[in-house]
């Protein structure tokens, strides 16, 4: 893994100076990648899908990974790379004019938002259990670390701020850097899901909702249940033709006996306990006629008893 990130880090390099050298050439090794990577998608050998295949997601549950350590050596490289890229972009690849300035600054920007990123929490959380808090906090430490770093290029003598442009740039390669790095475990995790969703029993889930999201991350996450999801049926005409985490609605009450048919679907899941007993009475009697399995996906708080009550 420490090769291939050195090799795409360095292809990376390779491919942004040849691009503001001659971007014909940039335009032929691209479509040369494309079709390189279409051919090998089409193959469809699962030992190359590395991103897709869940190979990755065990090195997440490794001591080293959940080190806070390997964190900040990671945000040291990100906050390099960044930094660079704004002055590359900025001045169309000639980096010569501001080497000097860079060498000279790099220490205290690096030092700078990396001490920010600390204060703002960025490095107590598992990426495994990124979610939308972890998503704000990261914005916050990336404002603040570009906005601390910029206020002591300028006001500490001897540096001042070569190009604003630059540090515009820099803070959207930054956030960029530091959202996708904390969001992999849960990518790879969506990508190996998917893959792995592609086969086994379609579902059907009734009712759009929290209910509802919950069950369909549930059956995405959960592998052994073997269940594909295909979409939802919801009463409320206002969530028709709309998409929930990228499940369509695909019709109501009415309409369930062509949504299964169309869908082959094997399973109803009911998520909403708002549901009128009447409407699951029939769908009751349309899922028996064809054979198909109803259940009802529930989460609940159950009260567990002490020990003592049991024995007695």
């Amino acid at each position: 893994m420490v090769l291939y990130g050195v090799s795409l880090i360095l292809g990376g390099l390779a491919f942004s100076s040849v691009y503001f050298k001659n971007i014909n050439y940039a335009l032929l090794l691209t479509a040369i990648g494309v079709a390189s990577y279409i051919g090998i998608s089409r193959l469809g050998y699962s030992e190359i899908q590395v991103l897709s295949n869940g190979a990755l997601l065990p090195l997440f549950n490794t001591p080293v990974v959940n080190r806070r350590a390997l964190r900040v050596f990671v945000d040291m490289g990100i906050v390099s790379l960044s930094y660079y890229f704004a002055f590359l972009l900025r001045y169309e690849g000639n980096f010569a004019p501001v080497k000097n300035y860079y060498l000279t600054t790099i220490a205290l920007v690096l030092s700078t938002k990396i001490i920010i990123f600390h204060f703002a929490g960025l490095y107590r959380g598992a990426w495994r259990y990124t979610n939308i808090n972890d998503l704000m906090r990261m914005v916050k430490a990336v404002i603040f670390g570009c906005a601390a770093s910029a206020l002591l290029l300028w006001f500490i003598p001897g540096f001042g701020i070569t190009s604003r442009a630059a540090l515009i740039i820099d803070f959207n390669l930054l956030l960029f850097f530091v959202v996708v790095a904390r969001s992999s475990f849960r990518i790879l995790q969506h990508l190996n899901a998917t893959r792995n969703h592609l086969q086994g029993r379609n579902v059907l889930i009734y009712g759009v909702g929290r209910g509802g999201v919950y069950a369909l991350r549930e059956f995405l996450n959960n592998l052994s249940l073997d269940l594909k999801p295909v979409g939802f049926i919801d009463d409320d005409l206002r969530n028709q033709g709309k998409q929930v985490n990228g499940y369509p609605v695909l019709g109501t009450i009415d309409s369930i006996e062509k949504v299964l048919e169309k869908n082959s679907v094997s399973e109803v899941i009911v998520a909403s306990d708002h549901i009128p007993k009447e409407k699951l009475d029939r769908l009751s009697l349309i899922c028996s006629s064809r054979q198909i399995s109803l259940r009802r996906f529930q989460t609940r708080l159950e009260e567990i008893s002490p020990l003592s009550s049991i024995k007695q």
